[in-house]
């Protein structure tokens, strides 16, 4: 099936998974605390959404469509983080646009992800990379915060209405 080979390091070690034929199958980051972190997309209201699922999975990274009914779920906890509670709720009940949020994803594959979406046909308002901060929101305060960030690089006056 495959084997499993790994570079080591004092905090946490990175295992990647290769078939026999050398093709590299996934890459999981244990952790001290004997967790296993997978890379993984949240998807958020992206249509169409097959484009990017099938890219994810040639680079054998996890995706999850995130419901609206998750929306007041902390991103932590949507990216398999079950201790990571939302710090505040919010009274949103619908996001005008997309966002794609990259959790534990290397750079490498990040990198590839972007150039491969600026050729396919789908249109994603925000991407955003799960931090240590931003895990503890809910997808309506980190589309907010965006929308902030996005207005204030732009120049555009902030639409409260979102």
């Amino acid at each position: 099936c495959c084997f499993c080979v790994g570079n080591l390091c004092k905090a946490s070690r990175w295992l990647t998974a290769y078939t026999f034929d050398g093709r590299q199958s996934c890459t999981f980051l244990i952790t001290t605390e004997r967790r296993i972190f997978l890379e993984k997309l949240l998807l958020i209201q992206i249509t169409p959404e097959d484009a990017i699922l099938n890219l994810a999975q040639r680079m054998h990274i996890r995706t999850v469509s995130v419901s609206p009914n998750d929306y007041q779920k902390s991103i932590g906890q949507l990216a398999g983080f079950p201790d990571q509670t939302a710090t505040h709720t919010s009274d949103g009940t619908s996001l005008d646009g997309s966002m794609l949020i990259f959790c534990d994803v290397k750079e490498r594959h990040q990198n590839q992800i972007l150039e491969k979406l600026c050729t396919m046909d789908v249109s994603i308002t925000y991407k955003a990379i799960l931090t240590p901060t931003n895990r503890h929101w809910t997808v309506f305060q980190l589309y907010d915060e965006l929308h902030r960030e996005h207005c204030a690089m732009t120049g555009k006056e902030q639409d409260d209405s979102k």
